[in-house]
């Protein structure tokens, strides 16, 4: 008869993986060697066997549950902080729009009086209709919206079912309506800007790559411009304002686009 010592069984937390005994710890599980006091009345068990405890899984539902409601409070810091800059471009480009024209009609009204002074009456006229001209642009234009509007609303169905891309339409459309533009306009911005935010709710949209998280702030831009930390749809936008003469550079758009984020 052998007298060799039996094999003695394996530690308990062997059969599991290090991230299984990780979580048990993280829940109250304990390795035998680790027990002080009686041994629990159904034995001990193993990592595994504790994580399926019913109060061990509601425990990991709620934290599963907190982390859900933190990265959603996240994303709803992040969207209202771009929206807030976004709306905040807008007002600036709009408002620089609006003094160029100003500019360019008094221009126009000095030259006008200027031709009546010394008797060009074909310059004068030239000028009478380019100022008339000018002053019908920057009125509403409100024919046959109704219906454009309509049809814009039958095309993009994502409007008022997705809550975000909707409260983004919503936001830029209120500010472009609060600019002078008519409902037509509204729509057009709306869409245009939902459609960089949100390229994932069109279909015939690519599907967007990766990005780069953007903070929230200019800390950590080191010796690069200020520009360079703008997200792509906020660079688009920047390099149409240029282009317009609305802004003299690219930091000059982005410090008023990061205003207050410091």
């Amino acid at each position: 008869m052998s007298t060799d010592p039996l094999p003695e069984d394996p530690p308990i937390e062997d059969s599991a993986t290090p991230e299984v005994i990780e979580q048990a710890r993280e829940y109250g599980w304990k390795a035998p060697e680790e027990w002080a006091g009686a041994p629990p009345p159904q034995g001990f068990l193993t990592p595994d066997e504790y994580l399926e405890k019913p109060l061990v899984q509601a425990k990991i539902a709620q934290a599963q549950v907190s982390k859900l409601e933190e990265r959603l409070t996240e994303k709803e810091v992040e969207f209202r902080t771009s929206l807030d800059r976004t709306e905040r471009m807008y007002k600036e480009s709009a408002d620089r729009r609006r003094e160029a024209h100003e500019r360019e009609l008094q221009g126009l009204r000095d030259e006008r009086r200027l031709a009546a002074e010394v008797g060009d009456m074909e310059k004068f006229d030239a000028l009478d209709k380019r100022e008339v001209e000018l002053v019908r642009q920057a009125e509403p234009q409100v024919e046959g919206v109704p219906q454009t509007v309509q049809d814009w609303g039958a095309k993009n169905t994502w409007f008022g079912k997705d809550p975000m891309a909707t409260a983004y339409a919503r936001a830029i459309a209120g500010q472009v309506a609060q600019d002078g533009g008519d409902a037509l306009k509204q729509v057009e911005a709306a869409e245009k800007e939902v459609r960089k935010r949100f390229p994932e709710i069109f279909p015939e949209a690519p599907k967007p790559r990766q990005q780069k998280v953007d903070g929230g702030g200019l800390a950590g831009l080191g010796g690069k411009s200020i520009a360079d930390n703008l997200p792509p749809e906020a660079r688009e936008q920047m390099e149409s304002d240029i282009k317009d003469g609305l802004f003299e550079s690219r930091e000059e758009w982005a410090e008023i686009y990061f205003e207050g984020d410091a």
